[in-house]
């Protein structure tokens, strides 16, 4: 059976008497039909799935999660797929700003900045990691209003202090007006020399290959100045496409090791693409390898990881794909815990074109077979990222990277301050999006796929 190719045919439609509730019902068909046929096709838990009549589907969110594995949180649906593919490219209406949210009680949370994007409303503000939020629009921060951070077009913010071990309310109030913006991944990057030590310092917060270039020459800059050791931050970094994931490790990796084109890792497929890609041999879709043709290589032989529990996905992969061949120390709390891969479709009936489907299609094993880390990679060594008061990142006190600093150098006079756990933690927000971005995203050429037959 020659695969549909519900992604790339064109298809003409001429409407002549059909009303408004007729060709609401049409579109809810194709986009039924659109969602079976990719995950009959492409779905990791393909076999799983259970048998549903599309026609009597009038929803067809509900309808995707109804076909989805139980173990099965990350495949995702939407009816924006404008804004979602921007997004995934870093293109994103914002405030700028990261925040992370506590619960004081049912009826009262606040917000604390994580990081601020230069360059942006929150930035030209002059809002800073570490500041604290407690109402919003005038009202205290509460379930009902605080994905307004993220996802309104205009706020007002009532700022918070720190002051005797809890966060209370000052009279001083910022407004902000979201724009369009391409975010560059790199927040941050600096070069720390310590006890006759060069420390690359590197906060890279989404893995997007259209950066790339961006990557290089921060890594280029390490290289020219005889950085010796490498601490890359990927504690707000949810995840992103393998380009820019391949391109980093093999830009960090031993040379020999890139050089040989070593196994980075290995995908695993539903049965249908399993054996279609071993037959036709499609190996970089078995396996992913080093790139050698990278210009720059630091050719380390130890690295040291940042991470949180927003460390996910390909942030992860970095991780346990780099695991083989080098030591890769990892400090700061245990990751997501995402082990498995992504493709994007989206229809070409015009009709339905605002529709993207994002489904599990393959799960990932490093060079040794190590996957399946469901309850994520747990650090070396375990430090909270203390925002009870923050610390600027790339400060050598923040506690994360002074510890990384402490383990290369022996230099164990920086200061280390301990988070209270009074407050509940609730979690980041920086994308109405952030979910989907908890994702490695295979990007397969649309011929390759259009190609593919299954007996």
């Amino acid at each position: 059976m020659k695969i549909k190719s519900f992604l790339f045919v064109s298809v003409c439609l001429l409407f002549c008497s059909c009303d408004n509730e007729q060709m609401k019902e049409y579109n809810t068909l194709k986009v039924n039909e659109f969602i079976r046929d990719c995950m009959q096709e492409a779905y990791l838990w393909s076999e799983q799935m259970p048998n549903l009549d599309i026609n009597k589907e009038s929803n067809p969110k509900q309808y995707f999660k109804k076909l989805l594995y139980s173990e099965d949180c990350w495949s995702y649906i939407t009816d924006d797929a404008k804004s979602l593919t921007n997004s995934l490219k870093g293109i994103e209406m914002t405030f700028g700003y990261q925040l992370v949210f506590y619960k004081v009680t049912d009826d009262e949370y606040f917000a604390v900045v994580e990081y601020v994007v230069p360059n942006t409303a929150a930035d030209r503000a002059g809002i800073k990691r570490g500041d604290y939020f407690v109402r919003i629009n005038g009202e205290k921060i509460n379930s009902n209003n605080y994905k307004n951070f993220v996802s309104a077009s205009e706020i007002t913010l009532t700022k918070g202090k720190w002051a005797d071990s809890n966060v209370v309310e000052t009279q001083e109030n910022v407004s902000l007006t979201a724009t369009t913006e391409t975010i560059n991944p790199i927040l941050l990057s600096k070069i720390v020399t310590k006890n006759g030590c060069k420390i690359g310092y590197l906060v890279y917060n989404s893995f997007i290959g259209d950066f790339n270039s961006s990557l290089e020459e921060v890594l280029r800059n390490f290289k020219e100045n005889g950085v010796e050791e490498l601490v890359l931050d990927l504690r707000y970094n949810r995840g992103g496409d393998e380009t820019a994931s391949t391109f980093l490790c093999s830009s960090l990796a031993p040379k020999s090791v890139v050089e040989s084109e070593s196994v980075l890792i290995r995908n695993h497929w539903n049965s249908n693409y399993e054996s279609y890609w071993r037959s036709k041999g499609k190996t970089k879709l078995l396996e992913r390898r080093f790139d050698k043709s990278v210009e720059c290589n630091l050719n380390l032989n130890r690295l040291f990881v940042l991470t949180s529990k927003n460390s996910a996905s390909a942030s992860e992969l970095t991780i346990v794909g780099l695991s083989p061949y080098m030591n890769v120390v990892q400090i700061g709390q245990t990751t997501y815990g995402k082990y498995t891969s992504m493709f994007l479709f989206q229809p070409n009936l015009p009709t339905i074109k605002n529709w993207a489907l994002l489904p599990i299609v393959a799960k990932y094993a490093n060079s040794k077979g190590f996957t399946d880390f469901k309850d994520g990679l747990s650090p070396d060594y375990y430090v909270e990222d203390n925002l009870f008061p923050a610390v600027q990142l790339g400060d050598e006190n923040e506690p994360l990277l002074a510890k990384a600093i402490e383990i290369i150098t022996g230099d164990v006079s920086l200061s280390m301050q301990k988070i209270p756990t009074k407050f509940e933690l609730l979690g980041s927000e920086f994308s109405k999006f952030d979910a989907i971005k908890q994702n490695d995203f295979i990007k397969v050429p649309m011929h390759v796929l259009n190609e593919c037959e299954f007996d």
